[in-house]
């Protein structure tokens, strides 16, 4: 998960410099904010694992996981005053929070499969 969340923040700060972003300009900027949806809405998965790995009941875990990967999302928006040619956009943290909501939703929803994530190790007493 911190290699995860790492890969966010470096993406998120990228200077705009017109080297690699450049790549970024072929993609509409509409498709780019977008991506935030799945980006955070994963960090949120990854979150329900990592507090559910470390003891944390099931109810507690859906409600704690959005709100972190939120607000990591608005602190990656905030960081972006010092990178080059980016700015912090309320629009993008918006998409973060709509994004980890999104995809604790859909891990709710009953009759989907869980790809194991219900089943986690149980707590070293």
């Amino acid at each position: 998960m911190l290699a995860y969340m790492a890969l966010l923040f470096v993406l998120a700060t990228l200077p705009d410099t017109g080297s690699l972003v450049d790549l970024m300009r072929v993609i509409p900027a509409s498709l780019q904010n977008l991506a935030h949806v799945p980006a955070y809405g994963f960090l949120a998965l990854l979150w329900i694992i990592a507090l559910k790995n470390r003891g944390m009941a099931h109810q507690g875990s859906l409600v704690l996981a959005p709100f972190l990967a939120s607000t990591y999302g608005a602190l990656t928006e905030i960081c972006q005053i010092w990178a080059t040619g980016r700015f912090p956009s309320v629009s993008d943290g918006l998409l973060d929070i709509v994004g980890s909501l999104l995809f604790v939703s859909i891990y709710q929803m009953p009759g989907l499969p869980r790809y194991g994530l219900n089943v986690m190790r149980k707590p070293e007493p």
